[in-house]
């Protein structure tokens, strides 16, 4: 017995040495858990706080993620594909046009793996009344270099389209007003010269 009370007492302070690695690891695995949680926390109130339209998609295009943002411009209710191609418009030269999948430009990061920025589309909401966006799309890797699905950025610009356009039009009254000056100067010069 006494002979192997010292390999008892070396079994026992390995045990108490092993159970408090447990219990240090246990320790350093919890505080990052609430490290990560933490850290998720702070992004989801970055991604509600930003005052862009944002939706993070998978694969098929099911909105896994939407902003306070993305509900102001979109609705509450996610779209499906089918009404989100019914509900969007062509902005500029074709302004109006019903679009294509090759049109929009998080359909294009799901379908084709590319990245579009800052596109110009028009949003057809309650009562036809359109809002002016500004869309911008990537696709996000997967593992087996696949694709997870795509973020889609969503701007809301219909104030700025409605600046720039009353800023075209006083530009255009200006050019007229110009026009109208000069030819009122080359009349009157005339006036002066035949009147002699």
């Amino acid at each position: 017995d006494s002979a192997r009370a010292p390999l008892l007492l070396a079994l026992f302070n390995t045990v108490v040495a092993a159970t408090g690695l447990i219990v240090a690891a246990s320790n350093v695995e919890r505080r990052r858990e609430h490290a990560l949680r933490s850290g998720l926390e702070v992004l989801r109130h970055v991604f509600d706080a930003l005052p862009i339209g944002l939706w993070v998609t998978d694969r098929a295009g099911r909105i896994l993620s939407a902003n306070a943002a993305a509900a102001r411009i979109w609705g509450e209710k996610a779209p499906t594909r089918s009404e989100m191609l019914r509900r969007l418009k062509i902005a500029g030269g074709r302004r109006g046009k019903q679009v294509e999948a090759q049109d929009v430009g998080l359909l294009r990061a799901l379908d084709k793996g590319e990245t579009v920025l800052d596109q110009r589309l028009d949003l057809e909401g309650p009562g036809g009344r359109l809002t002016s966006l500004l869309c911008s799309a990537l696709p996000l890797a997967g593992g087996n270099n696949g694709q997870a699905g795509a973020v889609a950025i969503y701007q809301d610009v219909s104030e700025r389209r409605r600046q720039e356009e009353e800023l075209r039009n006083a530009y255009e009254k200006l050019k007229t007003m110009q026009a109208q000056l000069v030819q009122s100067a080359k009349m009157a010069s005339l006036g002066q010269l035949a009147g002699g």
